[in-house]
């Protein structure tokens, strides 16, 4: 039973300082709300943030009513990590044309009945076939039986990703410097939870684990070198190939360490 204890303390502990490290990235954004990307990516960090701690509690019940409250709290977050990421990609790579209100609604439909399915599954089954504890391991955890909309929601949430990764693929072969290490960043953190589920998903995770709050940690943390290190927020791109590669005179951008950051 300490072991148990131990184990769970150590894994809290991670969450909770992974929702500290997300709400610290939201109250730094906040600073900086003009700039693109920026109203979507303190949504984003919150959202991790809520099911961080919502996992959090989970880890602590075990019994299915408690189970079924943290769920409940983690898909407030859960929801809508899907539209807001796929938002920030599209702000950085400059598609912001593509977001018109109708896109906006568009993009938060699922999450929307993902969220309304999820509180009231019990009267329908169409999110959850069948929820129950798993006692087998060292601490109880949720073993699901997922419902149509539980895969449909999954799907949605694997092609925004994959849809973010390739805009920034695209992007980072078209800009250079750092433009080009932001991108990369923000790939390597989409693919973290997406890994993440898809271990989860093929039951590879340690004791049957959800693994994903963890493997958006090291998003967080690669959001946090990307903000800090290659200040992400600080030198967006603004229309680069309008404006700098069509003057003909030679153009170097420094940052205030003197540090090359962009040229023609």
């Amino acid at each position: 039973r300490k072991s148990v204890l131990n184990i769970k303390i150590v894994l809290t502990g991670l969450l909770v300082l992974s929702g500290l490290i997300n709400l610290f990235l939201a109250l730094y954004t906040v600073k900086r709300i003009r700039t693109k990307g920026a109203v979507a990516f303190i949504g984003l960090m919150i959202c991790i943030m809520v099911y961080s701690l919502g996992y959090a509690y989970e880890l602590h019940n075990v019994d299915i009513a408690g189970i079924k409250t943290a769920l409940r709290i983690e898909y407030l977050g859960i929801s809508f990590l899907a539209p807001l990421w796929l938002i920030i990609a599209l702000q950085y790579t400059e598609r912001n044309r593509i977001l018109t209100p109708s896109v906006y609604a568009l993009l938060f439909t699922i999450p929307l009945v993902t969220l309304v399915l999820h509180y009231t599954n019990d009267m329908h089954n169409l999110f959850y076939k069948d929820l129950s504890v798993d006692n087998s391991g060292p601490f109880s955890v949720v073993s699901i039986t997922g419902g149509i909309w539980y895969y449909t929601n999954l799907a949605y949430m694997h092609l925004a990703g994959l849809t973010a990764i390739v805009l920034y693929l695209l992007w980072i072969f078209k800009n250079p410097g750092v433009y080009r290490k932001q991108g990369s960043i923000m790939i390597a953190a989409a693919i973290s939870p997406i890994a993440g589920n898809g271990f989860f998903q093929a039951g590879l995770s340690p004791y049957g684990m959800d693994i994903i709050p963890f493997s958006l940690t090291i998003s967080g943390i690669l959001f946090a070198i990307a903000l800090f290190r290659y200040r992400w927020l600080d030198l967006v791109p603004v229309a680069r190939d309008k404006i700098i590669e069509s003057m003909e005179d030679g153009v170097l951008v420094l940052d205030a360490e003197g540090r090359i950051v962009d040229s023609n």
